[in-house]
């Protein structure tokens, strides 16, 4: 019997896009698809307890083409790539490379693909994910209902990396994280909740123990605005959902950091003010929406969001 051939699977350039494409990529492995994956540099730590092989995208256009070449299946007419990433210059290296690819015909790039998918007229048809998944299903040749979970699964050292973490900062219980940064604007809005320090603060007055784990850059307002809580800088993707996975509670922005924390299954109030939730909402069973559509930036009070976090259980 012939071996399959790897598929190239190029991921988002964005966190929140490459949770929310797990499924797909679990979809393809469950269906004996060798998978090879290609993305950010920290894609290998957060998608490390899945054991695909996750290549680092380099910069600049002739070092990538270079890394398509090398990855491209020496047989095979088919479909070489899958491109999750909608960018034109993800279909232009394939091309470039000689590499087959199958992607959603967006941004001017349908006649660099060898199998354009024209995606639904209306962008907000659906959830993001179901997009994602729709491109494996289709690849497959399967019609089938994604899952209702995530199931972003944890590398055990990232486990034991965060489990050191916490011993050092003498955390020996239950502790709430809070994701309270957001890059980019939704209509021209901040996806940014204005709400999180006073939050932070209110929660420390009911002597919760609140963490915070900024990204490059976000170090220093960290510090400033949140002097309750406990600020671990530096911390790997992967030992990040970890720390997530861990919480008794994650609030969090439109963020990639609240996609992960639905995706490992911990108890997720999503804070979304101009975001449309139908597309974008993290998706999982454990996510409460916290949302005031009718407030001209979409947000919600701090009373409301203590509210819904008043009413979980222990």
């Amino acid at each position: 019997m012939t071996e399959p051939q790897p598929l190239i699977v190029r991921l988002h350039n964005w966190i929140g896009d490459v949770v929310v494409g797990l499924p797909a990529l679990q979809l393809l492995a469950g269906h004996g698809v060798p998978l090879q994956l290609v993305g950010r540099g920290w894609a290998a730590s957060l998608l490390a307890g899945h054991g695909w092989p996750v290549h680092s995208l380099p910069k600049g256009l002739r070092p990538r083409v270079t890394l398509w070449r090398r990855l491209r299946p020496a047989q095979g007419d088919g479909i070489q790539a899958l491109l999750l990433a909608t960018s034109f210059s993800a279909a232009l290296e394939c091309r470039l490379a000689g590499v087959r690819a199958m992607g959603y015909g967006t941004d001017h790039r349908r006649w660099l693909l060898a199998r354009a998918v024209t995606r639904p007229a209306d962008p907000n048809a659906g959830h993001a994910l179901e997009a994602y998944w729709r491109l494996a299903c289709l690849f497959l040749g399967i019609n089938t209902a994604p899952p209702a979970d995530i199931g972003l699964r944890v590398a055990p050292a990232a486990i034991a990396q965060a489990t050191a973490l916490l011993a050092a900062q003498g955390v020996t219980g239950g502790y709430v994280m809070l994701c309270p940064f957001a890059t980019g604007t939704m209509n021209g809005l901040s996806k940014s909740w204005p709400g999180f320090p006073a939050l932070a603060a209110s929660l420390a007055s009911d002597g919760l123990l609140v963490l915070l784990c900024p990204g490059p850059g976000e170090e220093a307002p960290a510090r400033r605005d949140f002097p309750q809580a406990i600020v671990l800088e530096g911390v790997p993707l992967g030992t990040y959902a970890a720390l997530l996975q861990g919480a008794r509670l994650v609030v969090a922005n439109d963020t990639g950091p609240g996609h992960i924390a639905a995706a490992v299954g911990a108890p997720l109030i999503s804070v979304l003010g101009p975001t449309n939730a139908a597309v974008w909402v993290p998706w999982g069973r454990q996510v409460q929406v916290a949302q005031n559509i009718s407030a001209t930036d979409g947000w919600p009070t701090v009373t409301e969001v203590l509210g819904l976090i008043r009413v979980l259980p222990n």
